[in-house]
């Protein structure tokens, strides 16, 4: 058994949605009805284009809401 014999610093990474919890996005779609925003880096990879296409500047949606919808779900989850 190999025994350290020096301080070892480590760091773990983990993305908590859709692994610990669901994804917010998924219940975002279905609060406003727009079946786009479900998408996650499942359907596409490319995280900048995830979140370009999550803008909402084609949807009547403001970001004020958007953010009033996420913590509505965060309080019922």
């Amino acid at each position: 058994m190999a025994v350290a014999t020096s301080p070892h610093q480590g760091i773990v990474t983990l993305d908590l949605e859709g692994v610990l919890i669901p994804e917010i996005w998924i219940a975002v779609a279905e609060s406003t009805g727009i079946p786009e925003l479900r998408r996650t880096t499942r359907d596409e990879p490319n995280y900048d284009l995830l979140m370009k296409s999550r803008t909402l500047q084609n949807s009547p949606l403001w970001m004020a809401r958007l953010i009033f919808l996420m913590r509505c779900v965060n309080a019922h989850k």
